[in-house]
């Protein structure tokens, strides 16, 4: 196979060490191109005004082949300088051409180039891809983290508008308008629970009649009391039915009550003050009054004025949730009984004859109804709407800590805004700075083709024109 058709191959990494081993550049060559570079730097101060002079003065790494193309542009400039001989007066072409001379001793030039093309294919390039992934990478990490701030953002914003919806209050004035709503939406509340609880009579009847049946002697006079007088009387103020309970006011229970009555001789009937000391959370600091309205005063000095509290709407409302606990074990019992009885275990009919009315028509479908309507109160009881005004109306305290959960939603709102506008801008920086690299990334490739290009012309030319490859320069 003829040699001139055997392409040589250099490998980037090693084109300076096999142009030096290959003695076509020497090892003193960096010493040189020193000297060239002071020769460059101060003939760039005097060029023309032009376009294409400019366009490659502006590039930082001015080789050998820019210095031949500017001196091409010269020959063009500086054409009036020339003289019989061929030779310029021109003091910038003599500079150039000077400079071109000292480049091509020793192929200084071409050693230049070589460690130029090593640098930007082993640095600078990769450099610059390193610079844009990483920033990329930022830009999908802001991306996520924008999507996680939204999806807190959105978490808390519906938690808050669900706890507003629930409690009928728009959040804006939170405190005024939780302890309004506690004023106003209450008493509408404990009102429908009362009117609901009317409908009981017959299931406490048929609990006490079953009990007197099976025990064989009176119920206790103070069972269900608390939940007889509100089937009875309704849901009136606390200070009626405690005072009616002679029983709650000297019995030891979890809180004391005491009844002074006023010595204020121009009152025209007796009034009455009833506190309330316990040491259960939900009974701090509670007063209840039988004057016309009584005065919770928040943390920010708002004060509310409520009317005296009602059963449902004071502590007795304890009592009352007991009874309706107890009526509902009862009537779960009793539903499990009927469930698992076979008519080998019922009562013998001679025994069911002495029971009430009542007790005899039980069915499994009765008690199952009764049950149903006992658990819907409860369900009402338990509602925490009703929890939350029940507790702002008597803990003072309550309806700041509610405030505070709310007001820290907001809070948690707003801070994942801001989060987003950090992460938005941080965003549009890293692309901003990814346009700006871009360029540069380009203007390195295009260096590196053309340094590329004209050292393997050059080497072919030395070796009678046979095809030359830098092998590892294609890094993009």
């Amino acid at each position: 196979m003829n040699e001139q058709n055997i392409p040589i191959d250099i490998n980037v990494g090693r084109l300076l060490e096999w142009l030096i081993s290959r003695r076509h550049c020497k090892k003193d060559w960096y010493s040189k191109v020193v000297i060239i570079r002071e020769k460059i730097t101060g003939a760039i101060k005097d060029m023309p005004v032009r376009d294409d002079v400019a366009c490659l003065l502006s590039t930082i790494d001015i080789n050998y082949f820019d210095c031949r193309k500017l001196v091409e542009i010269l020959k063009e400039t500086e054409a009036n300088t020339k003289n019989m001989f061929g030779r310029y007066g021109s003091q910038r072409m003599k500079d150039w051409q000077e400079i071109m001379s000292l480049y091509e001793r020793d192929n200084v030039y071409l050693a230049e180039a070589a460690q130029m093309l090593m640098k930007i294919v082993k640095y600078d390039i990769p450099s610059l891809k390193k610079q844009i992934q990483k920033l990329q990478q930022m830009q999908n990490d802001l991306e996520k983290e924008i999507e996680k701030h939204k999806k807190s953002e959105r978490t808390a914003k519906a938690e808050f508008d669900a706890l507003c919806k629930q409690l009928d209050i728009s959040g804006k004035n939170i405190r005024v308008e939780l302890a309004e709503t506690a004023k106003t939406e209450l008493p509408k509340i404990c009102t429908k629970i009362a009117e609901k609880t009317k409908s009981l009579s017959d299931i406490v009847n048929f609990y006490e009649e079953y009990i007197q049946f099976t025990n064989g002697k009176e119920i206790n006079a103070d069972s269900m009391k608390c939940l007889k007088y509100v089937i009875a009387k309704g849901n009136t103020t606390a200070t009626e039915f405690l005072q009616k309970d002679s029983s709650q006011l000297t019995s030891d229970s979890d809180f004391n009550i005491t009844v002074v009555e006023d010595s204020n001789e121009k009152q025209t009937e007796d009034t009455y003050d009833i506190r309330i000391e316990s040491n259960d959370s939900y009974t701090d600091n509670i007063t209840c009054e039988s004057s016309d309205v009584e005065l919770i005063r928040l943390q920010d000095e708002l004060t509310v004025d409520f009317h005296s509290p009602t059963i449902l709407e004071h502590q007795t409302m304890i009592d009352f949730m007991n009874d309706l606990l107890e009526l509902e074990a009862f009537l779960k019992i009793r539903l499990y009984e009927f469930q698992q009885e076979s008519k080998e275990n019922l009562i013998t009919f001679s025994h069911m004859q002495e029971a009430s009315e009542i007790v005899q028509l039980s069915n499994l479908q009765s008690v199952q109804s009764m049950l149903d309507r006992m658990q819907n109160i409860i369900s009402d009881m338990s509602d925490s709407k009703y929890e939350h005004l029940y507790s702002i109306r008597n803990l003072p305290s309550y309806a700041d800590t509610l405030t505070l959960s709310l007001q820290r939603k907001l809070a948690m709102v707003e801070r994942m805004l801001k989060y987003q506008d950090t992460c938005l801008q941080k965003r549009k920086e890293a692309e901003e700075r990814i346009i700006n690299l871009q360029p540069l990334l380009n203007h390195a490739a295009q260096r590196m083709k053309e340094l590329q290009t004209e050292i393997e012309q050059d080497i072919s030319k030395k070796y009678q024109n046979r095809t030359v490859h830098i092998r590892g320069a294609s890094v993009l």
